[in-house]
């Protein structure tokens, strides 16, 4: 079968045809399998197709596979005559052996590489150049502590001496970071004593044999939650066992205020409002937030409001 003469550009053609004079079937079809994509091998197949080669539809899982074999079939069938095939991209030209490198992907590969030793060489100067600054601080800081408090640096003992001091077992004084410290503290006094103001502490008078004075009559409120009383207590009844449990403690007005319970017929509650004397303020709260001042049984605790006014 003679075809037409004119060349054709496929990539995988041409190194099908260029490859088969040197390697085996089975070495053709698997690189070509693995380096060429799915659609450079199906264009291959449409290229023979219009050259009048009717090639199989290939299905299933090694179409792919089944497909080169038969492009690869007809390269080698002596009773076919194709056309000349070329490559515009060499880079789909997969290389065979040494002799058929790609060499410009290897001048690639060069250039990255001498990128990077350059950019380690300035890399390595830079390091360099670091550690010349920390070795400048490093002497100026010790510089710095000889000429504020004193001391001489290991590094800045000359060899001569510190051998001596090793003949002659001379154990040089130094001093602790506390002995710094205190130093200082002497010599800036005021960055580490600072002046503490005292306050003034207030008394509460509480004499009783001074009748020239008088002061005034404060009243201070507590506010008491009492619950788990018998659904039908009366207000009369909690200020009675109030006005008992009060002793000698000066209660001025007592205002019950029943709140709403969860389960009315099982239980009340109440919103008790002690006003006593500032100066019974502490004594109250610790006699009516006792057990002895209530019935046993009963729940009692302070009561408290939110800061816009509702209850808690």
């Amino acid at each position: 079968m003679v075809l037409s003469t004119k060349p054709v550009n496929s990539e995988f053609l041409c190194f099908v045809v260029d490859r088969s004079r040197v390697l085996a079937f089975d070495d053709i079809v698997k690189i070509c399998t693995d380096f060429f994509s799915d659609d450079e091998i199906l264009l291959a197949r449409q290229v023979i197709d219009n050259l009048g080669i009717r090639l199989p539809k290939r299905q299933g899982v090694n179409k792919i596979r089944s497909t080169v074999e038969d492009i690869v079939k007809v390269v080698l069938n002596p009773n076919t005559s194709l056309p000349e095939f070329y490559a515009v991209n060499l880079n789909r030209l997969p290389p065979i052996s040494v002799t058929h490198c790609d060499v410009a992907g290897i001048l690639c590969e060069l250039q990255a590489l001498r990128a990077e030793i350059r950019g380690i060489s300035q890399l390595k100067e830079e390091v360099l150049e670091l550690k010349k600054e920390m070795a400048l601080l490093k002497q100026g800081r010790e510089d710095m502590c000889s000429k504020r408090y004193g001391v001489t640096p290991t590094a800045a003992i000359p060899s001569s001496a510190t051998k001596l001091l090793c003949d002659t077992d001379t154990v040089v004084p130094t001093k602790s970071f506390a002995n710094y410290a205190q130093d200082v503290a002497a010599a800036d006094p005021p960055e580490f004593k600072r002046a503490v103001k005292k306050k003034s502490k207030l008394i509460i008078g509480a004499a009783n044999g001074n009748s020239s004075l008088k002061s005034i009559q404060t009243i201070r409120t507590i506010d008491v939650f009492v619950s788990r009383l018998h659904p039908d207590t009366a207000n009369n009844e909690l200020i009675d066992c109030i006005q008992e449990s009060k002793g000698d403690i000066c209660v001025s007005d007592v205002k019950c205020t029943r709140l709403q319970a969860k389960y009315a017929h099982l239980y009340s509650s109440f919103h008790v409002a002690l006003m006593v004397h500032s100066t019974d303020l502490h004594r109250a709260v610790d006699v009516f937030m006792s057990p002895e001042a209530w019935p046993s049984g009963v729940f009692v605790k302070r009561y408290f409001k939110k800061k816009d006014g509702s209850d808690q």
